[in-house]
């Protein structure tokens, strides 16, 4: 067996480290919600308000989040990635997490192929109107924005996300509109004054050059899966949030970004998978079973195991992959760093 090791899986050299250096949690939801606490704590708040008036089971979906998880060697290549269940709710941190980081390589690679590109912010005139209120018609003016033939001549196409904030010096709500412009020179003053006209007084308009694709396409990755981060608010502030954001896009595209994909898609065969043991018995196993160490490595570094490595030791499972109940190979685009 040890012919056959390549050498950045040698267990003489990773199963102490294994052990002393990562000591990964004793469940997945602990690796995956790691430095999320305050958010799952605010969004666990809000779901439990709104599925007792709606009667839903959010709550419970949430916190069974990421609960069932297992290391699976593809057949062919021998990578190893987790299978785990997710609950895919719109506001549970670690789900939207990994989506962002689904869209912030997505967004990369549209953004590296355009030849002129600006990063547009727009935003409406303070008011006390609700949040329902201004998200309804902040949605409006850009849909008539982009129907000017001034826009439609400068621009050929982008993504657009929301951020919400309230604002530190009155106390309102502050909806703002970023996006991801392929487009020539824009001339500031005449964008603004179009802005103005069609919201009839917000003139507030920011463009600038993407000088970092990555810093900019981590920052909308992150927004457009998540328009506020819960915790930042009081607990009436985040029921609103939540609600008025209930059913509408956070997110789009448009022209030549509209082949950019914000969905993650990837259709997994799992009978091309094998499960090779649960995160809590390979963890627990680590700096003690040297095949344990061997599939947690694999699995960190995305190198493959050893072909003839026998693995059906580590964790006899009653039962294989299932379609319904662990939907995802979570780790095609979540990243692999403890």
């Amino acid at each position: 067996m040890q012919s056959c090791l390549t050498s950045n899986l040698d267990p003489r050299v990773h199963t102490q480290e294994t052990s002393a250096q990562f000591s990964p949690p004793h469940t997945f939801r602990d690796y995956s919600s790691r430095n999320l606490h305050a958010e799952l704590r605010a969004t666990e708040a809000v779901y439990r308000e709104l599925d007792s008036i709606e009667s839903k089971t959010r709550t419970e979906q949430l916190l069974g989040c990421r609960t069932r998880a297992f290391f699976s060697v593809n057949k062919e290549t021998r990578l190893v990635r987790i299978a785990t269940n997710n609950c895919r709710l719109r506001w549970c941190p670690i789900c939207s997490g990994a989506l962002s980081k689904f869209r912030s390589s997505s967004i990369k690679d549209w953004l590296s192929h355009q030849h002129q590109t600006k990063f547009a912010t727009f935003t409406l005139k303070h008011s006390a109107a609700g949040l329902d209120h201004q998200l309804k018609w902040i949605y409006y003016y850009f849909r008539q924005l982009r129907k000017t033939k001034f826009f439609r001549r400068i621009c050929r196409g982008g993504i657009w996300f929301f951020q919400v904030k309230r604002s530190s010096k009155d106390g309102c709500w502050h909806p703002h509109l970023h996006c991801l412009l392929n487009a020539q020179f824009i001339d500031h003053d005449r964008l603004s004054e179009l802005w103005k006209k069609i919201t009839k007084g917000s003139y507030i308009v920011d463009i600038r050059a993407i000088r970092d694709e990555n810093d900019v396409s981590d920052y909308v990755a992150r927004y457009s899966s998540r328009p506020a981060f819960l915790s930042d608010f009081t607990h009436s502030d985040r029921i609103e949030i939540v609600s008025a954001l209930h059913g509408k896009r956070l997110c789009g595209k448009w022209g030549t970004a509209r082949y950019c994909q914000l969905t993650n898609k990837i259709k997994v065969d799992l009978s091309a998978w094998s499960n090779v043991g649960s995160w809590r018995s390979v963890v627990n196993d680590l700096g003690k079973n040297r095949i344990a160490d061997l599939i947690y490595l694999a699995w960190q570094e995305n190198t493959p195991l050893p072909a003839n490595l026998d693995i059906s030791v580590i964790d006899k499972l009653p039962f294989e992959l299932n379609p319904t109940d662990l939907p995802d190979l979570v780790e095609y685009y979540q990243n692999r760093s403890p």
